[in-house]
């Protein structure tokens, strides 16, 4: 049995874990000690769309995959899905700390990074200095504030992989192969895979870097083995996952990520279905944006930012005699995004240690991890550099699958503080003789002089004007003279940050040299740069994420409440219609909480419905609300939408009183027969076809897709009828009695993957139809049909992520076994 030494071995980590603790509660009191919660706008979108979800596991004890509350009906894969296979939920309970979510984050990502830099040979509380670094760089709170929480957590985990990388080069071959198959797994487990691509970067210029030096050392065989160990536990990490992945591989090829079915009118379109080249680089940051990860308000902060009373903004407000609580925030943002929620702020003094690192750190880590994060700068900046951006958009695979390429940054945030780390953790056991202290002074020189450059030339930065965003503010209402208030803010904001950052700067190096000539002891200056490093983070951070970012958790409940109009509609006991809130259909989820809606809130919606809303249903919209508007609609008017009525839309809303809602009277029911087909040969004729017929006699089918079908005339009598018996979101059952046989069109969206019908127990198979709808031909009489969803990427993928996932907490188990059974010297794991 292994001897612990209690006070070297143990103590160390005990007291970094109880000051993450207490960093978390101090800053999120708000949250853990009042009963509120974070207000993060999308997890309000996404607590609106998986509603139905939650309320069907909680009814029928099973797992929805399909949920008809938005588009139509969609897989609930990118919504909200229980994989029962997944077995590491342990791992993640016992790393959160016991925090309430999405604030268990914050302490997940002190505690992942920490182990990280543990990995890398970095003493506990220097490393506890590099987490905060790392957990703290503003770009993490923004996220937060904003809801991204899958992205966050794929991001903490991405350096425990580097972690494990560096034990395995250093023959840590039990501890390496464990942490990397359970840092791979949890990282994919996260579900933002964009993040994993950014950290597959990563890896990939670390592994040329270590290939580098083992063929200089001659060390190749470890490399070799490495790699073989990396590669197992990405298949393991993988198995944990193969439900997820399978499943939404499964679906991106029906969704809008998938291959486009229509002639596309851009024709910039990539021909493999990714997405458009606009949108994928909308957020992307100026070059000279760079520098707010030393100085934050070098581009003004956020698009909606609180200003000082003592700001130009508030004293032409009270100039001009307009009451200050009419404006509470301006944008100050003025780069060339949309909007944002803050700046990608580093910190003043973790830039120092990076740079700093970059003169002290041995070659082998260095210049990797300089070069990894000179590479995430280069890939945030997207279209202001499109020799790279457009060209790794163009080549790379899946690259172009992906948008908001501004995360990139994230590829800087973990190296930065990884290369701050080590500098310091070697600083801190250094004497600082001539030659170090001329690369310290070389160092302190170039981060301080670009702080004074911006504090005595703050117009290098730009104009600060922003265009679009500018003349946006002039149509919403803001008179010049406020607009140029603004401007002036944006230019002191600058000075005020510049000189800021200068000032933190001068203090860590104070503390640097205090300890050189021996006026504090070198654990004095951990806990001084510890500090220093928090305290300017901080101050930041709750710029964008402070007591106004909380709210009563009762209160949080009510964005997604009922309101009149929605009491109204929820008297219909019909269990499968559908409902248009013509309020914004496509970018809310509201409505999705309570009806099976027509729109919703999605980036991968099925890419046919998608189709839909931009060929057909958007037209039928528009020409509803302008004949609402212009008092010239009837019940009648309804009988023309064709595209809305097929799609079973009983009910319309206009506003959130009863008097707001239309009852339709021409929604088409959930399933019908029909006398005629009109054969179609491709999807652009198909989803034109869907204009020029009555949908309620007549449906149009890609006869080239189903041969079965032949364009014909069925003899459907006047009694004839089919009709639900049965609604589940798996599972629904029809009645059907026609006295010929005929082809009945469901109102359903149709989807290949997954779904199985049975007429009478016998499997059948269904076409589809109208472009989105289910169709299936019945034989005459009375027939009993069944529509079941039951995909085997989802039942098959949780018997091997279970297997996959056991195989790590075994493996896991061992490793602790081993490490405290061996005594130390034995250890070579």
């Amino acid at each position: 049995m292994r001897k612990i030494d209690f006070k070297t071995q143990v103590l160390p980590h005990l007291i970094v874990v109880a000051l993450f603790y207490a960093i978390v509660f101090l800053y999120f009191s708000d949250a853990l000690g009042g009963g509120k919660v974070i207000r993060q706008s999308d997890s309000i979108q996404w607590a609106g769309a998986s509603s139905a979800v939650y309320e069907h596991r909680a009814q029928y004890g099973e797992e929805p995959l399909w949920t008809n509350s938005m588009f139509g009906g969609m897989p609930t894969y990118t919504i909200s899905t229980i994989f029962t296979g997944d077995v590491l939920d342990i791992f993640d309970k016992i790393l959160m700390g016991g925090f309430p979510y999405p604030v268990s984050i914050v302490f997940l990502s002190l505690v992942c990074y920490y182990i990280t830099l543990l990995c890398f040979n970095v003493k506990p509380y220097v490393a506890a200095i590099g987490a905060i670094a790392f957990t703290f760089f503003s770009f993490n709170f923004i996220s937060l504030e904003a809801g991204h929480n899958s992205k966050l957590r794929a991001m903490v985990y991405a350096p425990l992989i580097l972690g494990s990388i560096h034990l395995l080069m250093n023959k840590k071959w039990l501890w390496g192969f464990v942490l990397a198959s359970l840092s791979i797994a949890m990282q994919i487990k996260s579900g933002h895979y964009q993040i994993t691509y950014y950290t597959a970067f990563i890896v990939a210029i670390m592994a040329v870097s270590e290939l580098v030096f083992a063929i200089k050392e001659k060390k190749f065989s470890v490399v070799l083995k490495t790699a073989g160990f990396l590669i197992l536990a990405t298949v393991i990490g993988f198995g944990a996952n193969v439900g997820r992945l399978w499943t939404l591989n499964e679906y991106t090829q029906y969704s809008m990520r998938g291959k486009a079915e229509l002639t596309p009118k851009d024709k910039s379109m990539p021909t493999d279905g990714g997405l458009n080249r606009d949108y994928v680089f909308d957020w992307s940051h100026e070059k000279m944006e760079v520098f707010t990860l030393l100085i934050p308000s070098i581009y003004g902060g956020s698009s909606s930012e609180k200003y000082d009373k003592n700001s130009n903004v508030a004293k032409e407000l009270r100039s001009q005699g307009v009451d200050e609580t009419q404006l509470p925030a301006v944008p100050y943002y003025w780069g060339s995004m949309p909007f944002t929620s803050g700046p990608i702020y580093a910190g003043a003094v973790v830039i120092l240690l990076f740079v700093i690192g970059l003169f002290i750190v041995d070659n082998r880590y260095r210049w990797w991890l300089l070069t990894a994060a000179i590479l995430g700068i280069l890939l945030s900046m997207g279209k202001h550099l499109p020799s790279l951006n457009y060209t790794l958009y163009d080549v790379f695979p899946y690259y172009n699958k992906f948008r908001t390429v501004a995360m990139a940054i994230f590829i800087a945030q973990v190296t930065m503080p990884l290369l701050g780390a080590l500098a310091l953790n070697k600083l801190v056991d250094a004497e600082i003789d001539k030659a170090l202290e001329k690369k310290l002074r070389i160092a302190a020189g170039i981060v301080a002089a670009i702080t004074i450059l911006f504090f005595i030339a703050p117009d290098i930065a730009g104009d600060f004007t922003a265009e679009e965003n500018d003349a946006r503010l002039a149509t919403q209402g803001f008179p010049a003279w406020l607009i140029a208030a603004v401007g002036e803010d944006r230019v002191d904001l600058v000075k005020s940050d510049a000189i800021r950052s200068f000032f933190f700067i001068l203090m860590a190096f104070g503390a640097i040299f205090a300890m050189k000539f021996k006026a504090i002891p070198r654990v004095a200056l951990i806990g001084v740069l510890g500090i220093l490093t928090l305290s300017d983070l901080w101050a930041v951070d709750r710029r964008y994420l402070n007591k106004e970012s909380f709210q009563k958790k009762s209160d949080w409940e009510n964005n997604v409440s009922k309101d009149a109009a929605d009491e109204f509609i929820k008297k219909d006991t019909d269990p499968h219609y559908r409902v248009l809130n013509l309020q914004n259909p496509f970018a809310e989820t509201q409505t999705s909480a309570f009806h099976h809606s027509l729109g919703g809130y999605s980036p991968a919606k099925v890419r046919r419905y998608q189709d839909l809303i931009e060929n057909n249903l958007t037209v039928e919209i528009q020409q509803l609300t302008q004949m609402i508007n212009s008092r010239q609609f009837t019940m009648d008017s309804l009988q023309k939408l064709e595209i809305i009525n097929m799609l079973n839309t009983r009910y319309i809303k206009l506003g959130d009183t009863p008097d707001a809602v239309i009852k339709n009277p021409y929604a088409r029911g959930n399933a019908w027969f029909v006398k005629d087909i009109k054969a179609v040969s491709t999807p652009d004729e198909e989803i034109l076809a869907i204009n020029q017929i009555d949908v309620l006699s007549e449906a149009t089918v890609d006869t080239k897709k189903f041969p079965a079908v032949k364009e014909s005339v069925f003899v459907t009598d006047s009694a004839a009828t089919i009709k639900l018996t049965q609604y589940k979101l798996n599972d629904m059952i029809y009645e059907s009695n026609n006295a010929n046989a005929g082809l009945a069109v469901f109102s359903d969206i149709y989807y290949p993957a997954g779904w199985e019908v049975t007429v009478d127990d016998k499997p059948a198979d269904y076409i589809r139809a109208n472009y989105i709808l289910r169709g299936l031909q019945l034989p005459a009489g009375k027939h009993t049909i069944r529509f079941q969803f039951r995909p085997q990427s989802y039942y098959l993928g949780n018997k091997i992520m279970m297997a996959s996932g056991s195989v790590i907490i075994l493996m896991f188990l061992i490793a602790s076994v081993v490490t405290f059974r061996k005594p130390k010297e034995e250890i070579k794991s």
